[in-house]
């Protein structure tokens, strides 16, 4: 997410950005979802290392996502960030269930809308 999100100037776009770089993921022939959620389902017991690992980084996802909606100018990064996550891992979700056709082709389309509603401030367009 860093790495696709350092290429990109305006708050705004780093976050699609990452939901553009995910969607580019669902297409590969080696995709099944996003590791981490994978990890604790596999591994539910909190007290096991492997689920600890996986929600550990989703927590510093919705960070990062909270970070850059608060450099965005969101009314309300918290809300922006919990929105984006479920965004986040419904696609990793459903691109695996439904294939990347499906559905989870309108996810950039969605994230757009979150961000640019959240972040509507005068002399932004």
């Amino acid at each position: 997410m860093r790495r696709v999100t350092d290429q990109v100037d305006d708050p705004r776009e780093k976050l699609l950005a990452i939901f553009t770089a995910v969607i580019e993921e669902t297409v590969q022939p080696t995709f099944r979802g996003c590791p981490m959620l994978n990890t604790h389902t596999e591994f539910p017991d909190p007290q096991h290392p492997a689920n600890r690992v996986a929600v550990t980084h989703e927590q510093r996802v919705r960070q990062f996502m909270r970070d850059l909606a608060a450099d965005a100018c969101a009314s309300d990064p918290e809300q922006l960030a919990d929105d984006l996550v479920l965004v986040l891992n419904g696609v990793y979700v459903t691109a695996t269930v439904l294939g990347p056709e499906g559905p989870a082709q309108r996810t950039g389309e969605l994230a757009r809308r979150l961000i640019w509603t959240a972040c509507d401030e005068p002399g932004r367009s």
